[in-house]
């Protein structure tokens, strides 16, 4: 005796793009084929299963802040919208900044004069090697300072770069934004402000709230499956349970969250607070269909 798992109608639906009128109409074709009579018990639609609220977050483990550290105007935003995919030294922005343009004229002096400084101070060596790092923390980038040593002139535009691979979760600037940094504190202090943020590929969490008494028969390693109004998430893109967190949620202790891992191909599709909805464990089969030998 063999035994296959079937998907409810309704997911059968999103999954093969078919209407719920199609799935209907194949459904009732079915009864009248060779295989009449091999199903058990009546196919259950989506409507007819509990589904339970969750929502998409990203793992603060695996972001990165993209902080400005000098004030500036941002003059082109080129990074994309909030979900974009971004890799390491691809530009995001360019911005220009009257206080970097500042540090820029005064390493570019302390350069000129750097034989002279390098013949009268034994330190003059670290100093210059103090203010070309600070140059950098503010925002230049290597090319840039080499650049100035080379023509003894201030880069005008500057471009702030990704740091690492990913997908944007934050754009917190747009054309034309001033961005304050905060108070300088130091040589290389100050508040910064967060302009963008990156999320490594695999950030992307879902928090769901289940009833007490489901989530107690979850352990971490089982997949649950997820529905995302407007999307049709395909059948192998379930969701990995990681946690069941011991700590009740506010005003609902009849319920825990849940903490799940979507798979690749549903991760793709889904946003960070995006709401979403988590099926039964039993939802993802729940019928059976038994032929004999």
């Amino acid at each position: 005796m063999t035994c296959r798992r079937w998907l409810p109608a309704g997911l059968a639906a999103l999954v093969l793009g078919l209407s719920p009128l199609e799935t209907a109409a194949h459904s009732d074709a079915s009864s009248f084929s060779g295989t009449a009579g091999v199903h058990d018990h009546p196919v259950e639609t989506m409507e007819d299963i509990v589904r339970y609220p969750a929502r998409v977050i990203v793992d603060p483990r695996k972001v990165v802040n993209v902080t400005m550290r000098v004030n500036a105007r941002i003059t082109e935003v080129t990074s994309g919208a909030v979900g974009s995919r971004v890799r390491a030294g691809d530009i995001l922005a360019h911005f220009t900044s009257a206080e970097l343009k500042t540090l820029q004229t005064s390493y570019i002096e302390s350069w000129r004069a750097r034989d002279l400084m390098l013949a009268a101070s034994v330190t003059a060596q670290a100093k210059l090697l103090e203010a070309r790092m600070n140059l950098q923390w503010r925002g230049l980038s290597e090319s840039d300072i080499d650049q100035i040593e080379l023509t003894r002139r201030p880069v005008e535009q500057i471009a702030l770069v990704a740091p690492a691979d990913g997908y944007l979760t934050q754009v917190n600037i747009g054309t034309n934004s001033i961005v304050n940094a905060g108070t300088r504190a130091g040589l290389f202090t100050a508040a910064g402000t967060p302009v963008f943020q990156i999320a490594d590929l695999g950030a992307k969490l879902i928090l769901a709230e289940l009833p007490a008494e489901v989530a107690a028969g979850i352990a971490p390693g089982d997949e649950l499956r997820l529905m995302a109004p407007g999307a049709s998430i395909p059948e192998q893109a379930a969701a990995r349970v990681e946690a069941v967190l011991p700590v009740v949620p506010a005003g609902r202790p009849w319920t825990r969250t849940v903490r799940l891992v979507p798979g690749d191909e549903v991760a793709r599709l889904l946003r960070p607070g995006q709401a979403v909805t988590v099926l039964p464990p039993d939802a993802s089969a729940p019928h059976e269909e038994h032929s004999h030998d």
